[in-house]
């Protein structure tokens, strides 16, 4: 009985009728392991570092490569990231509804059930009920997601320390990216993020700023390697405020950063 009531009250909560959720089921049921989408997550060191415009891009430039992908904001007090796609006047559930999702939810359904821009399907905070994400929930909507072959970025809240959100997708993720803008106060921050924790086999990513740290001194703060340097992009910031997604053309600063990361993702043994 309490099984059953599980499933019922997961298919109530994101599916539109017990046929699709019957099909989603025997879908996930018969897909092998290789078929997982990688899991990507990505902070930043401080707050203002960037990591929700690098997790957007990153999500960007795998749905350019013709691949979907799920974008995810757990950050409930962040704005929503569907601002950072255009993509907040479009239909679709937010946070707040599925926040009792528990277990293993019918991935397709639930894509289905989210609003999508620029190839990119994202479940964003709710700016008029904003509330913290429960770690089961995160769990149960990246799993959904894996499950049904689509990789995953989930943009972590600045700073998220070893609390139960970071825990429940970190340990799972292929690649961890913790954004460092070069100034010492962010590095030292980063270095009690990296030295334990959830956060300890993140790759730092080094955000440039004018007369800041070197990637040398950054990697000295931090105890850990930089794994790329984010140059200064002019047109982010207006593009941010006109809602249009993050430029990851190939000469652009996010456009290189993310090719490399998609690479890190690609390598043998990483990614599922």
């Amino acid at each position: 009985m309490g099984g059953g009531g599980r499933a019922r009250a997961e298919r109530v909560a994101v599916l539109p009728d017990d046929e699709a959720w019957l099909a989603a089921r025997a879908g996930d049921a018969v897909r092998s392991p290789v078929d997982r989408g990688w899991l990507a997550v990505v902070g930043g060191a401080c707050g203002g570092a960037g990591a929700s415009t690098l997790a957007t891009a990153l999500a960007v430039a795998t749905a350019a490569r013709g691949d979907g992908v799920l974008l995810v904001d757990a950050d409930p007090w962040g704005g929503g990231l569907d601002l950072l796609l255009g993509a907040e006047d479009a239909e679709g559930l937010r946070w707040p509804a599925l926040a009792g999702v528990r277990g293993r939810p019918a991935g397709d359904a639930l894509l289905a059930a989210l609003p999508e821009a620029a190839g990119v399907h994202v479940l964003a905070a709710a700016r008029d009920d904003p509330a913290p994400v429960p770690a089961e929930a995160l769990a149960a909507v990246v799993e959904a997601a894996r499950g049904c072959g689509l990789p995953v970025v989930v943009d972590l809240p600045r700073g998220t320390g070893p609390d139960a959100v970071a825990e429940a997708v970190l340990a799972e993720a292929d690649l961890a990216v913790l954004v460092v803008p070069a100034r010492l106060r962010a590095a030292s921050a980063a270095r009690s993020l990296v030295a334990r924790g959830p956060w300890s086999a993140a790759r730092v990513v080094l955000r440039s700023v004018p007369g800041g740290l070197s990637a040398a001194e950054v990697a000295a703060v931090t105890g850990s390697p930089v794994l790329a340097e984010l140059g200064h992009d002019r047109g982010a910031p207006s593009r941010g405020e006109r809602g249009e997604p993050p430029h990851v053309a190939p000469r652009s600063p996010l456009g290189a950063l993310t090719r490399l990361l998609l690479g890190e993702l690609a390598r043998p043994g990483r990614a599922a």
